[in-house]
């Protein structure tokens, strides 16, 4: 079948938080320009997962995984956190220094409030005593500012952007990009049946395309290199435990190096009076936090991951692949992704479902009673 050509002057592959805010920004200072968005996912509306913890209690595998894809990208059903912040979530200012990366998380965060966000808190861990009490006990806090959304706001943040957006840009849901070539005039993409032409293109696909951009990379002969790989567990925990820090901090990034091989581990992704969800990235099903700011969606547990950041050097090349190979040995072993209490983990024996059973803190996850020693490595 021959394929049909379209001309746009800018392509964004990805309607996740970097793809929306290209468009945003285009649209804004050059909307002359004719702009298109693909994304493999779903519009906004149309993403709902069919785990309700009832007649669906865990993944089935969606051909789109409405949590992980669509617009809004992997973060639309998250808690909402935007971190203000050099010490942690990207190397950023390692291109654009540290005092324009801040101004450009500031602007950011004013998007935020003007599409919806006005009224939510912004928590900051400037001149808190935890700092010095982390200190004494051999942890170090790291500094930043948090505008928590919480994701009801959140959710309600994406669809005034997108309301404000689909007028200025060509949206194209549920639609892959096979391939992308480079031409003369600039870029052609392939999707399915049908080309589209333009002048400059922009990939921002996200953890659920990284591995479609490394075949990108390799088409277009763009070197890359072999990024860390955080390896970890969610834990829950009665919110009353965390409450002297998620009530003054919210988001609380804490590290912690250890004694015998000085490995550094620290807290992240901080859902307080939260829920852990399923997510499925390239088959494979791994969990994260969500947290609301309506107090009638809230639990009595919160929940944050505990990880290890691990480096590779050369020849080692697919920290991805590494990452995976053990989420994929947790799914092997669990059906799915396995939840363990943390004294039989110290005890060295798995848990079982009478354990887990007895025990006071209730998980919000249904997740297969097991051992994540067999897991971590």
């Amino acid at each position: 079948m021959k394929e049909e050509l379209y001309m746009y002057d800018v392509i964004i592959v990805g309607a996740g938080p970097g793809g929306i805010f290209t468009a945003y920004e285009l649209a804004e200072k050059k909307p002359e320009l004719k702009i298109a968005v693909f994304e493999m996912g779903h519009e906004l509306k149309k993403r709902k997962c069919p785990i309700d913890g009832d007649k669906v209690k865990s993944c089935i595998h969606c051909k789109s995984c409405s949590i992980m894809s669509g617009f809004g990208g992997a973060g639309a059903f998250s808690d909402g956190k935007y971190n203000i912040t050099n010490d942690f979530g990207g190397t950023l200012h390692e291109y654009i220094g540290k005092k324009t990366a801040i101004e450009l998380m500031q602007y950011v965060d004013k998007i935020n409030l003007r599409f919806g966000g006005e009224g939510t808190r912004l928590y900051s861990t400037a001149g808190t005593s935890i700092k010095k009490k982390c200190l004494q006990n051999d942890l170090h806090l790291l500094d930043a500012s948090v505008r928590h959304l919480g994701t009801d706001i959140n959710y309600i943040v994406l669809e005034h952007l997108y309301d404000y957006l689909k007028d200025r840009v060509d949206f194209y849901f549920d639609k892959a990009v096979k391939d992308v070539e480079k031409t003369e005039n600039g870029f052609v993409i392939h999707c399915a049946d049908e080309m589209y032409e333009s002048r400059k293109c922009v990939i921002s696909a996200g953890r659920s395309g990284s591995k479609w951009m490394e075949s990108v990379c390799r088409s277009l002969d763009i070197g890359t290199k072999s990024n860390r790989v955080d390896i970890g567990v969610r834990v829950e925990l009665p919110a009353e435990v965390f409450s002297h820090l998620t009530d003054e901090l919210y988001e609380s990034k804490i590290v912690y190096r250890t004694k015998e091989y000085g490995d550094l581990v620290r807290t992240f992704c901080m859902n307080p009076k939260g829920v852990v969800v399923n997510e499925n990235t390239n088959g494979i099903v791994t969990v994260n936090g969500h947290s609301y700011e309506d107090p009638e969606r809230q639990t009595g547990n919160t929940n944050f991951a505990l990880l290890v950041a691990k480096h590779f050097s050369e020849p080692f090349k697919d920290s991805n692949g590494y990452g995976e190979s053990i989420a994929r040995l947790s799914n092997m072993l669990g059906g799915g992704v396995i939840v363990q209490r943390f004294g039989d983990l110290i005890r060295g024996r798995r848990s079982t479902k009478s354990r887990i059973e007895e025990s006071f803190t209730v998980p919000t996850l249904n997740a297969s009673p097991g051992d994540l020693s067999l897991v971590l490595p």
